[in-house]
């Protein structure tokens, strides 16, 4: 019994210090779709920043209003086929038919979040 007891215990530690990485690894990594030419296709976002107790968050409250402001700004254009998809701790937007005013939406958007993950560059990742 006690041989049992013992490799369970060492699960046991395997099994909180897999939980301990994933409380210290959290991050939002946001990523925007672009072609070559420089035109925005779209964005994902997931994940949370693991700043501060949920409900608290202000790094989360920040990038969500900003990405769910856009996301849904750019899905009531007529025209732009933008389609949106959220669910928990992400959300995808796709633009199908782009234009200058989803491109400046879309700048905004890249550039707010750049200026938060200077701010928070531990809970904030933003793909080149």
């Amino acid at each position: 019994m006690t041989k049992s007891r013992s490799r369970h215990a060492g699960k046991s530690w395997v099994l909180f210090l897999c939980c301990l990485w994933w409380e210290v690894v959290k991050i939002i990594e946001i990523s925007f779709d672009v072609n070559p030419e420089g035109t925005f296709w779209g964005f994902s976002a997931r994940g949370h920043a693991g700043y501060a107790a949920r409900g608290s968050d202000i790094v989360c409250a920040a990038v969500s209003a900003l990405t769910q402001g856009a996301a849904h700004t750019l899905e009531g254009m007529k025209d732009t086929g933008t389609k949106v998809y959220q669910g928990t701790g992400e959300l995808h937007c796709t633009i199908c038919h782009p234009c200058i005013t989803t491109q400046a939406i879309m700048a905004m958007l890249k550039l707010s979040l750049k200026e938060l993950e200077n701010q928070y560059r531990n809970h904030l990742r933003i793909a080149p």
